[in-house]
Formats: C-alpha cells, structure tokens, sequence
C-alpha cells in the first residue's frame, strides 16, 4: 500500500507551537491522522524536555574502603550522568574465605559484583552477589542487599545491609542465582561505613640533619 503526502514544512516557532504544512493527495484521513500523532508525540516530547530540571546532582564515583577486620572496596560507576542507576565492583583486600570456619574448605572469596537505584538525592538501594570456592567447585553463594548513604561532600558512605547464604545445591537450574523458592542457609545484617580514598600529593622525602 503506498501512501501518498509530502511534508513541506516543518518546524517550531518562538511560542513552541509546531507549524505542518502537508500536501494531500488522496487519502485525506490518514493524513490527518498522521498529522496529529506527529503533533502530540513532538509536542509531548518537547514538554519533557523543557522540565527537566537542571539542578545539579551528586553522583557517587571512586573506590572506597572499608577497614575494620575483613578490608573490602566498593568501585561505583555510574551507568548515566545522573547516576540513576550504578554498578559497583567490590574486590575484598582482606578476607577469611571460610568465613570464621563456617565453610573450612573454601579458600578463594571472589569479589563482589552488583548495582543500585537511586532512592534520594544522597541514597542507593544496592544489591550485590559473591562466591566462595575450592578451586572450580563452589562453596557457597552470598548475597546482599543494601541502603546505602553518601555525604554530600561524597567522602563517606554509611550503609545497612543484609546477607544471606546459600549453598551450591540450591541453584539447581544452574543460572549462578539461588533458586527462587530456596530458603537462606544462613542469613544477617549489619552496617559499617566506608570511606572513599583520598587524592594525597606526592611525598617529599625530609632532609636529615645531624648535628
């Protein structure tokens, strides 16, 4: 089916109305039709665009590091300007990958991997997944979730957070998740604040003077 119009003209005036100049041939309708599709989806659009609010956000970037006992890192990176949505890595520095001898056979914590939703100007609802192995073999799944909270001047986070553990078994179609219907094998909460690493200036060694 061939539709037949031209569209000669197009464009916005100074007020924002949208000016359409069409040359009909044959079928009047579905010109018209067209016509106002294009009209409301632009017009809608252009409403959009001209409230957006401009203010500056805080966007949460760099590692920080958390140092008390088991010493981890959490890398954010935002998957937009705003930071509406991030990713974050989290490699562990120093870990017990037993987990206070919980699992004696594990001996590789691998690092975190997850990604968070902006809730408020300061906060993220995060969720994290990690495995523990011997060797190929999995020993355990951990998962977490957490609120997290940023200073304004960006230099913290404080976050509460919960985990649960399964077991291997417990992914039975294999996707790397804990299947839906599973129960934790072991499950708790906790909160710690983290602090972002700073940027030091180089090091001037001191001259030694003796007298």
């Amino acid at each position: 089916m061939k539709v037949n119009f031209d569209l000669q003209l197009f464009s916005i005036n100074q007020k924002g109305e949208i000016i359409m100049s069409l040359k009909r041939k044959r079928n009047v309708k579905l010109v018209v039709v067209i016509g106002l599709t294009a009209v409301l989806l632009i017009t809608t659009g252009w409403s959009v665009l001209a409230n957006v609010d401009s203010t500056p956000v805080f966007v949460p970037s760099g590692p920080y590091i958390y140092a008390s006992g088991q010493r981890y890192a959490e890398i954010i990176v935002p998957n937009d300007p705003a930071g509406n949505t991030i990713t974050i890595i989290g490699p562990y520095l120093v870990v017990d990958p037993t987990l206070g001898g919980m699992f004696p056979d594990a001996d590789n914590r691998l690092e975190a991997v997850g990604r968070g939703v902006r809730t408020g100007p300061y906060t993220w609802h995060n969720s994290y997944i990690q495995y523990a192995s011997k060797g190929q073999e999995i020993q355990f799944i951990l998962l977490f979730s957490a609120d997290v909270t940023f200073s304004e001047d960006g230099e913290t986070m404080d976050m509460y957070y919960t985990a649960e553990i399964f077991l291997p078994e417990q992914d039975v179609d294999n996707d790397g998740f804990p299947d839906e219907a599973e129960v934790p094998f072991f499950a708790g909460s906790g909160g710690h604040t983290l602090k972002r690493v700073p940027i030091r200036p180089l090091y001037e060694p001191q001259e030694v003077t003796q007298e």
